[in-house]
C-alpha cells in the first residue's frame, strides 16, 4: 500500500507524540530489532533505554526509574505481559504502552490485570492510535485500541486436542490418528469435533487453516 500521501499527517502525529513525551523518561523494549533501532534513532533525550528482552527491561526499570515503558507483547526473550507485571511491581507508578504484534494470541484482559495502561494494535500504527494512547496516559486514563476489542482470543486446547490438531495438519484420518495416539477411532472423532468447535471451524480443513491464522500451528 502506498502511504506517501499520508506522510505529512504521520509526521505531524509523530511531532505531537514527541511534544507529549517532553520530560517523560521512557524505555523501549521491542521484540523486533529492526523496529527498535529505527525508533531509537529518531527519538530524543527522553529515551533512556532500549532493549529486546524482558530481563534487560526489568534491569533498566529498576536502575533508571522511567515514567513510561513502551513494549511489544512478544519479545526476544520473555513477553510483554509478564514484563508489565514485574515492572509495575518494581515501580507502581510506571505507565506501560504495549504495542500488540500478535493480536490473535494476545490476552487483553491479562495485560490489563498486569497493569498495562495502554494497548495499541501494531497493524494500525500510523493511524493515530499511539497519539490517542499517549494523550490518555497523560490524563491518567487507560486506552485500548478498538481493533483489539474485536480480536478472537486464542482457543485453549488440551494437550490431546493439540495432538489431534497436528494430526489433522498432517492429513491423517481418524483411524490413523487413533493408531498413532493409542485411542479408539470413536474417541478421536470426539476430539476432532471438539477442536473444530473451539476454533469455530466447519470442517477439518478449515480447522487447520484457522489454527495457522491464530498461531496454534506454526509453519515449518
Amino acid at each position: 500500500m502506498d502511504f506517501t500521501q499520508h506522510l505529512p499527517l504521520v509526521r505531524e502525529r509523530h511531532r505531537r507524540i514527541r511534544s507529549l513525551l517532553l520530560g517523560q523518561r521512557f524505555i523501549l523494549c521491542l521484540g523486533q530489532r529492526g523496529q527498535l533501532l529505527m525508533h531509537a534513532s529518531t527519538e530524543g533525550p527522553e529515551l533512556v533505554g532500549v532493549c529486546t528482552t524482558e530481563a534487560e527491561a526489568l534491569g533498566m526499570v529498576q536502575r533508571l526509574r522511567p515514567q513510561l515503558l513502551v513494549t511489544h507483547d512478544v519479545l526476544e526473550d520473555g513477553d510483554g505481559v509478564s514484563l508489565t507485571r514485574r515492572a509495575r511491581a518494581l515501580l507502581p507508578t510506571l505507565q506501560v504502552l504495549m504495542i500488540v504484534v500478535q493480536p490473535h494470541r494476545f490476552d487483553r484482559e491479562a495485560a490489563a490485570a498486569a497493569g498495562c495502561t495502554a494497548q495499541c494494535d501494531a497493524r494500525r500504527l500510523g493511524g493515530g492510535s499511539v497519539l490517542l494512547a499517549m494523550q490518555c496516559l497523560l490524563q491518567q486514563h487507560h486506552f485500548v485500541d478498538a481493533s483489539l476489542n474485536h480480536c478472537h482470543q486464542l482457543p485453549r486446547l488440551s494437550p490431546r486436542e493439540q495432538q489431534v490438531l497436528q494430526g489433522l495438519d498432517q492429513g491423517l484420518s481418524n483411524s490413523e490418528l487413533a493408531a498413532d495416539l493409542g485411542l479408539r477411532p470413536h474417541t478421536v472423532k470426539g476430539y476432532v469435533r471438539q477442536v473444530q468447535e473451539k476454533l469455530g471451524a466447519r470442517n477439518r480443513t478449515e480447522a487447520v487453516a484457522l489454527a495457522f491464522q491464530t498461531g496454534l500451528l506454526q509453519a515449518d
